[in-house]
């Protein structure tokens, strides 16, 4: 079966890094359609890797980017 991948950077504020890396590993676990997730990070960054199903890939990137706007 064919997988998506997708490289998602963040560079949240210094003051929020910690606590953004919790919330996101957090709504990463409830994600069925994620069948991999990582993530790295530098000093300032946070790259997320993920391996979506691609029959639910649109949804979950909607998804993803409606839950970044409500935790900027």
């Amino acid at each position: 079966m064919t997988k998506k991948l997708s490289i998602v950077r963040f560079k949240p504020k210094p003051e929020h890094f910690d606590e953004f890396i919790a919330a996101i590993k957090e709504r990463n676990n409830g994600d069925t359609a994620m069948t991999e997730f990582k993530l790295m990070k530098t000093a300032t960054e946070v790259v997320a890797i993920g391996v979506r199903d691609p029959s639910v890939f649109d949804e979950s990137v909607q998804s993803g980017v409606e839950w970044l706007d409500q935790n900027r």
